[in-house]
């Protein structure tokens, strides 16, 4: 399936969207937003909705988390798994609710990003990241 033109970035539910109409547009707008959100401001939660699905991470920090909601967002979805057990939770601002991740749920910026590339590209999960279901199942 080919990359589609119409790619929503949401950073700020008091702002329109980034629109993005390719892949290197997504990658330079993820770019810009990582860069003025960090180190001064708190960590930065985004929402990329493609495919009518939703990618959310975090931004200006490292590690950070990587959630896939998929159509019609009512509950389903996959979220990324790290190596972390122990410290504390995170807590992100910005597009959608602001929430406490928690330490476990934390991969580095890079492996995010990747994988944020990759389901854009397949649509499908990245085979690189290890993931978990709603129920918490590893997937």
């Amino acid at each position: 399936m080919p990359v589609p033109d119409e790619i929503d970035v949401y950073y700020d539910e008091r702002r329109p969207p980034i629109k993005c109409r390719s892949l290197a547009e997504v990658d330079d707008a993820l770019d810009k937003l990582h860069r003025e959100a960090a180190p001064a401001k708190d960590p930065l939660a985004i929402a990329i909705k493609v495919f009518g699905h939703e990618i959310d991470t975090g931004l200006g920090t490292d590690p950070t988390f990587l959630c896939l909601q998929i159509e019609p967002c009512d509950g389903e979805h996959y979220l990324a798994v790290g190596e972390q057990t122990e410290g504390e939770s995170r807590m992100f601002y910005g597009a959608g609710q602001d929430n406490y991740w928690h330490v476990e749920n934390l991969i580095p910026l890079q492996d995010a990003r990747a994988a944020i590339r990759y389901f854009i590209e397949h649509q499908q999960r990245s085979p690189s990241v290890r993931w978990q279901d709603w129920y918490n199942r590893d997937v």
